[in-house]
């Protein structure tokens, strides 16, 4: 089904800060998204996953991924 809708299977998104389109479970399209992380803890709660500018010079989660594709 991935290569019929142009939509990529999650694990072979890219983790390296590259900004792509995701759609979540409920089929909402978010853009420009990109994977984050930071375990250690140090300057602020440990994260990972897909963020998305949150329009306050901030980012927000998108949640419950499930496909992407190249911007």
């Amino acid at each position: 089904a991935w290569a019929n809708d142009g939509w990529l299977p999650m694990w072979a998104a890219p983790k390296n800060a590259t900004n792509v389109r995701v759609r979540n479970s409920s089929g909402d399209i978010h853009e420009p998204v990109h994977f984050a992380q930071d375990l250690s803890g140090e300057e602020q709660p440990a994260f990972s996953g897909w963020f998305k500018p949150d329009g306050h010079k901030g980012y927000m989660e998108v949640n419950n991924v499930k496909a992407w594709m190249p911007l």
